[in-house]
């Protein structure tokens, strides 16, 4: 079998579902899921259940993970519109997400953390809607830190040579184009992001992995963009981003940045082989294996690339 699933790149995570929640349009009008993920400690918790709650999404779904305890049976019977998915092990934060927009009812799916509060002045129904409308595969908001300052989450792709170097900005402009989701928060639509295969569990590392979901969404023709309309504060310190140039930044470079557009869509030459090979760290035969493997992978979707790195960076500047 591949290690790089050809669809949904994640595997069915064993989990237990608490609470069913009767699903329909929230206060905004709008049906809307809430996929929440967890960390730290839980000082916030029972604050956070009832301000989401409160909040009028059709539905919260909260991702626990197996060291994570509470009376869930209570918490439902509290908050008529929250579910939990207890998971049964550890995963990545992006396969949290895939287990929780594939559970999810609603056609789009805001994701965020629970040391995140959402300001009640960023409720602006024209926003929402502007929202539902995009047609694009992820909306991210301004993000604050706890003092209330914009941190620069606006990520702006550059090669150097064949690596890639990732810039952060402040959210100058118009909603402009981000390259991946900041901690993974955004406004995801549903189906784009099932259709583009989420997050790759393979991928371990926090930052390549929304890199990776990224880099793959743009180069099939999607997009990713910053609503000025709608903002999301910290409560905590900033969690900090691990840039290594590591196994999962491999798995990341081979995928996206290998290959190129022919004019009909993605190709992982045979050529790049003997480069890689001497790259990657590996042993011979593990590179080569793990070669053809994203080779094939490539090959399966080949029809679904509408460019390729090189040119996305050179033309970042006129995307619109």
């Amino acid at each position: 079998m591949s290690s790089i699933p050809t669809i949904f790149n994640s595997p069915v995570i064993p989990h237990t579902v608490i609470g069913q929640p009767s699903f329909q349009s929230g206060k905004h009008g709008l049906k809307i899921s809430l996929v929440l993920l967890n960390r730290g400690a839980r000082v916030f918790r029972e604050d956070t259940l009832r301000e989401l709650t409160a909040q009028g999404w059709s539905e919260v779904i909260s991702l626990e993970e197996p060291s994570n305890t509470a009376d869930y049976e209570e918490l439902t019977q509290k908050h008529k519109n929250l579910k939990f998915l207890l998971m049964s092990q550890v995963v990545t934060p992006g396969e949290q997400i895939n287990l929780g927009i594939q559970e999810a009812k609603g056609d789009l799916v805001l994701v965020m953390w629970n040391d995140m509060t959402i300001p009640d002045s960023s409720f602006y129904p024209k926003s929402l809607k502007a929202w539902s409308e995009s047609a694009i595969l992820c909306s991210v908001p301004e993000i604050k830190n706890r003092e209330g300052e914009e941190i620069p989450t606006v990520s702006v792709p550059s090669l150097q040579g064949r690596k890639l170097k990732i810039i952060n900005l402040g959210s100058e402009g118009d909603n402009p184009l981000t390259l991946c989701p900041y901690d993974y928060v955004g406004l995801y639509d549903r189906m784009k992001f099932l259709t583009t295969g989420g997050y790759d569990p393979k991928i371990p590392n926090t930052f390549w992995q929304r890199v990776d979901f990224g880099m793959r969404a743009f180069l099939w023709g999607e997009k990713i963009a910053l609503n000025r309309g709608f903002k999301v504060q910290y409560l905590r310190d900033l969690p900090l981003e691990n840039r290594t140039v590591d196994s999962s930044y491999r798995s990341f470079y081979l995928k996206n940045l290998l290959l190129t557009y022919d004019g009909n869509g993605g190709v992982l030459r045979k050529g790049r082989l003997f480069p890689y090979l001497f790259s990657s760290g590996l042993s011979f035969l593990k590179s080569y294996r793990t070669f053809q493997e994203t080779r094939t992978w490539v090959e399966t979707h080949k029809y679904r690339f509408r460019t390729d790195a090189r040119h996305l960076v050179e033309t970042w500047g006129s995307l619109r």
